[in-house]
């Protein structure tokens, strides 16, 4: 599985921000110290494995507030799929999506990555400084335990879980101790049992007054039932005193009801049901009438308009000539427009030449002729002219600017020669820095010269100590050698002594000889100085001066190409002005042209030729307007006069005072004549159409009228009369009954409330007196009842305080109670001792199986790094045994504790241990592997060669680093470097 790119919207310092990885190699990742390296590594953990919600809450961007982002991967099985995961949506789980376009959920990316968990993958496939720091935090005696735990197990975890079940069983019990809680358990359960036993002889006594106690609350109970029925029987005395108004009123009206007959035919809702249909009779009955007498009305009517109307001939003969009255309205509205438009055109033709001010007349306009190519010869004219004169402008622009340009170059040309420097002064200035420049080089070749010298002195002396150190040494062990031989009287002694003095004085002529070799090379590169040099401010003032001279060379050079050009570009300008000058002159035979064909031209300017051409050009067409529009009102005025003709024709045969009239009088007549003849003839259709509508209202109405009256007829059946009075009489006698009926109701309800409903007692006589007499009895009895109740209640009171009394001492019961309540006591932390027993034993196990498994692969592989890591100095890495902690062997089979190394060579044991657990457990989990940091602290000899691991490791394995080591990243500069 290889990490392919990283998206993050918002997490920690980053927001927004995009990352891309090689799928092989080394990724590093360098920036310095909070440049955001331990949140990218968190935020990929993030992305694999969720985060709880507080700890998402710490990594909140300020400046953005989504928390979340992408991460794709490819995976051997899966393919390449991204892993999306943002705070506050699907509750921060993750959504997967594969290149096919399938979703899946947080399940599937569990299963794909082989169920791996957070810390698995911490403490096998992550890690980083801080790792290196809780290390060192452990104590010396458990170092060498939490090594191999940490290595074999993932993380601390293991370690912490066990120390805790240790000290949780600890408090728990001890075979002698007394803090243990299940000790200090067993010790009060002894005491309480003797306690229970000393008490056992009052639990008689109390056992008495229990039994005395529940016979007096029986009787107490007992009398409390007799003095119940005693009260409910007075209430029933009192109900029956307060029932019998109500009987009386009961027997009343009960006789009153005997006087009706037992039966009172008529209609259910009868009354409101006939006035109803009264209602809806008497306007039917009203709209009938009203009917009739409209239809009469509506006859007289139409003979009155029939003796009104005029012939049809005539009618039509007017509703000819009306149809000329659009045509005349027509004629008279456009002579209107057409005159109106005539004194427009007549005004604006005068307006327009009084404006034009340029001494023409209207007659001149109607001779006037203007080709189309008129036009287009005034605008070239105009845009010549001036184009002519900007042209003249920039050309004495031009030359005015060539000019001053000139002179200034060439005065500045001669100022710049005047401060340049005499050429053999610059000669020797430029021989006296080159010897201060080599004078300086040899100086600080000397320094280094005589810094190596010393470096050497003490290096010799470091040599010189050890030879002597391993002469005596060799001189010691061939004494005791030598001792040994001639009590031991053997000769393989006397050679070791020989041997041993041999080579003592043999590694101390060598070493003489190196000493006296590398003496003569340190006194070969001895440099000789010279006296030769310049004060600081002297080369820095000899400096600016050449600086300076350089300069100024520079400038004159480029001066004298800037007055080459300005001479080009005058000769350039006198060209142009020799063109220029041509042009005028023939702008001028042309404008002389146009003025002898128009002389009015004269007197305008050249620039408005143009508008002026176009103001004649509309001229000239409103005086051909105007001569139309004449024409066209003269045709208007014969068409008006036709249609009087007509009109005065037909005034002459119909109503000879419309003949005196004028033309609009005479239509306005004929609009009133036809207007009456069809409003007449639209009344009597009205009328007729009227008639046919009141007839079929009439049948309408008397087909509503004939239910209601069958309806009545039936309400007086059922009734049993035949007269409206008698109906309305028998309904009266009907309601009196049922009024009566629901008092009776009424009644029996309230006496139902006294005697739940029984209505049979309604009916039983009852005596006043005999009901108060039975109620002062019943009460007699109640209240020497409750004295007798009272008594017996205080004497029970008086027993339970002695029972109280002796459960509050300690009683046999208490007692007994205690001793129980400590048994389960005992029970409860005997089986949770029980438990944490058997944890501590599986976890014991679990460690034992994981080691017995993979603990040969991971400390072979530790070996080999550690020993790669440390330059070889360590041969063998063994893991703790029965009564042995962890320890190291070097190659002189010396036995180094773990407790007894450097700072560095533990972490470099705690580097090579996690470099093998990767190793081993990567061949069944293909993951990334991610270091953050995790060598900060060590050399650039030793960060080289873990370099060297991680590259090899990295051929297999994706790899991400991050480090804040310039002298790192130099390491790994053929692969991806990723600078945050």
């Amino acid at each position: 599985m290889k990490f392919i790119s990283a998206t993050i919207n918002g997490f920690g310092k980053w927001v927004d921000e995009s990352f891309d990885f090689y799928n092989e190699g080394v990724n590093c990742l360098y920036g310095q110290n909070e440049s955001g390296k331990s949140t990218l590594h968190l935020f990929i953990l993030f992305m694999l494995f969720g985060m709880p919600p507080k700890q998402r809450n710490f990594y909140r961007p300020k400046t953005s507030g989504a928390l979340g982002g992408r991460l794709t991967i490819e995976a051997k099985h899966t393919g390449r799929f991204t892993i999306e995961r943002f705070d506050g949506v699907r509750n921060g789980s993750a959504l997967c999506y594969t290149e096919d376009g399938s979703q899946y959920d947080e399940e599937w990316l569990t299963e794909t990555l082989q169920g791996i968990s957070y810390a698995t993958y911490q403490s096998i496939f992550s890690f980083s400084a801080n790792d290196l720091n809780d290390f060192r935090n452990m104590k010396e005696d458990d170092l060498g335990e939490v090594l191999l735990g940490i290595g074999l197990t993932g993380s601390t975890a293991i370690h912490s879980v066990e120390k805790m079940l240790e000290n949780k069983i600890s408090d728990l019990f001890k075979p002698y101790g007394k803090k243990p809680l299940i000790n200090q358990e067993l010790d009060q359960l002894a005491l309480l049992h003797k306690e229970v036993r000393q008490s056992a002889s009052e639990e008689k006594i109390y056992q008495n007054k229990n039994l005395e106690s529940d016979k007096l609350s029986q009787d107490i109970r007992t009398m409390e039932e007799q003095a119940k029925q005693l009260y409910n029987e007075r209430l029933e005395m009192e109900r029956k005193q307060q029932a019998l108004p109500v009987m009386k009123q009961y027997s009343e009206l009960r006789e009153k009801l005997g006087e009706f007959p037992n039966s009172l035919p008529f209609p259910e809702d009868g009354l409101t049901r006939y006035e109803k249909l009264k209602s809806e009779i008497l306007p039917l009955r009203s709209e009938l009438s009203f009917l009739v007498a409209n239809e009469k009305t509506y006859e007289n009517r139409i003979t009155i308009l029939q003796e009104q109307l005029p012939a049809e001939e005539k009618y039509n003969e007017a509703v000819q000539l009306l149809k000329l009255k659009d045509d005349y309205i027509s004629f008279v509205r456009e002579k209107e427009n057409w005159q109106s438009q005539l004194n427009k055109l007549q005004n604006r033709f005068k307006m327009e030449i009084n404006q034009l001010n340029i001494g023409i007349s209207m007659e001149d306009v109607e001779r006037l002729h203007l080709p189309f190519h008129t036009e287009k010869n005034w605008n070239q004219i105009k845009i010549s002219s001036g184009d002519l004169e900007k042209e003249s402008i920039q050309l004495q622009q031009e030359q005015k600017e060539l000019t001053n340009q000139r002179m200034y170059t060439m005065n500045q040309i001669g100022e710049l020669e005047d401060q340049l420097l005499d050429p053999h002064h610059v000669s020797k200035i430029k021989e006296k820095l080159r010897l201060s420049t080599e004078n300086e080089l040899i100086k600080r070749l000397s320094m280094q010269s005589a810094k190596k010298k010393i470096k050497w002195e003490e290096e010799r002396k470091k040599k010189e100590k050890y030879a002597s150190l391993g002469l005596w040494g060799s001189i010691i062990v061939a004494l005791i050698l030598g001792l040994v031989a001639m009590l031991a009287d053997s000769s393989i002694f006397y050679v070791g002594t020989i041997t041993f003095l041999i080579i003592g004085l043999l590694q101390r002529v060598l070493l003489h000889r190196y000493l006296d070799g590398m003496e003569k090379i340190i006194g070969m590169e001895e440099i000789q100085t010279t006296n030769i040099g310049i004060e600081d401010e002297e080369r820095k003032e000899a400096e600016n001066l050449l600086a300076s001279y350089e300069s100024t060379k520079k400038d004159i050079a480029a001066l004298e190409e800037t007055l080459k050009s300005i001479k080009l570009k005058l000769m350039k300008w006198n060209e142009k002005n020799k063109i220029h000058i041509d042009a005028y002159n023939v702008l001028e035979g042309r404008i002389k042209q146009q003025i002898d064909l128009y002389p009015f031209l004269l007197h305008v300017e050249i620039d408005y030729w143009p508008e002026l051409y176009h103001n004649l050009k509309h001229i000239v067409t409103l005086s051909q307007e105007a001569l139309e529009t004449k024409e066209n009102i003269k045709l208007l005025e014969e068409k008006k006069e036709k249609i009087q003709l007509e009109l005065n024709q037909f005034s002459a045969t119909e109503n000879r005072e419309w003949t005196q009239k004028n033309i609009q009088e005479q239509l306005r007549e004929l609009e009133l004549f036809t207007t009456d003849y069809n409003s007449n003839l639209d009344k009597i259709k009205q009328y007729r159409q009227q008639i046919r509508e009141n007839t079929e209202q009439q049948l309408a109405v008397k087909e509503k009228l004939n239910p209601y009256e069958t309806e009545i007829r039936q309400l007086y059946e059922v009734a049993q009369v035949d007269t409206e009075d008698s109906y309305y009489f028998k309904a009266r006698q009907v309601q009196e009954k049922l009024e009566l009926e629901k008092k009776k109701a009424t009644l029996v309800r309230q006496l139902n409330n006294f005697f739940d409903d029984q209505e049979e007692k309604h009916n039983v006589d009852w005596q006043e007196e005999e009901l108060a007499s039975r109620a002062q009895q019943i009460k007699t009895e109640e209240i020497e009842l409750q004295k007798n109740v009272e008594k017996e209640r205080q004497e029970l009171a008086n027993i339970r305080a002695e029972i109280l009394q002796m459960e509050t001492s300690e009683t046999h019961s208490y007692k007994l109670h205690q001793f129980e309540m400590k048994k389960d006591r005992l029970n409860e932390l005997a089986k949770e001792w029980a438990v944490l027993k058997t944890a501590k034993e599986m976890l014991s196990e679990t460690k034992r199986n994981y080691r017995d498994t993979y603990l040969s692969k991971v400390i072979q592989q530790t070996i080999y790094y550690f020993g790669f890591l440390t330059d070889g100095r360590y041969k063998s890495v063994h893991p703790p045994g029965v009564g042995q902690a962890f320890y190291v062997v070097t190659h002189d089979d010396i036995h180094f504790d773990v407790s007894e190394l450097s700072k560095g060579t533990v972490d470099q044991l705690y580097i090579s241990l996690r470099f093998a657990v990767s190793e081993v457990m990567s061949n069944e989990f293909k993951l990334p592997i991610i270091m953050d940091d995790a060598f900060i602290h060590f050399d650039t000899e030793r960060a080289e060669r873990i370099s060297e691991i991680i590259k090899n490791i990295a051929s297999k394995h994706q790899v991400l680093l991050f480090t804040c080591k310039k002298n790192v990243v130099e390491f790994f500069e053929n692969e991806n470097i990723i600078r945050l």
